[in-house]
């Protein structure tokens, strides 16, 4: 096989892997945190101030991960909330309830509405007087 062969073998192999790479390329899936992101960060400074709020509060929100339940626990009574589990890999993963508690100042969400792996919870609640939110990284396993 001469040198002619080669390279023309070689320029296939080239343009073959760049085939190869342009056809993953397309196959990504790009989700977007937020479809409206840019109305968000005009409106951050206000979820700094709320997250400020939770600092001052002598006793916050806890959570814990139970054999069949996603365990909220509100020390304190509020007006209004609501909780998101954002899911940073898959867009379709994430969900939101409206803050419910019982009468032990609970909430308590299915693990099945859970896949296993990484999610964001995202809380925010009011009483009469502030507006609190706290957001941390969870592990479903």
């Amino acid at each position: 096989m001469n040198w002619g062969y080669r390279i023309a073998i070689f320029f296939m192999a080239f343009i073959s892997f760049m085939l190869f790479m342009l056809y993953q390329c397309v196959q990504q899936n790009f989700d977007l945190v937020s479809e409206d992101y840019y109305a968000q960060e005009v409106g951050f400074q206000e979820q700094i101030n709320q997250q400020n709020n939770v600092y001052k509060l002598a006793q916050k929100p806890s959570w814990n991960i139970a054999e069949k339940y996603f365990e909220l626990s509100f020390p304190n009574k509020f007006t209004e909330g609501s909780v998101h589990f954002f899911r940073p890999s898959d867009k379709g993963l994430d969900f939101g309830e409206a803050l419910k508690i019982d009468a032990n100042g609970q909430q308590l969400v299915a693990l099945n509405k859970f896949k296993r792996g990484v999610y964001k919870i995202q809380l925010s609640w009011s009483d009469q007087k502030e507006a609190y939110y706290i957001e941390e990284q969870i592990f479903i396993p």
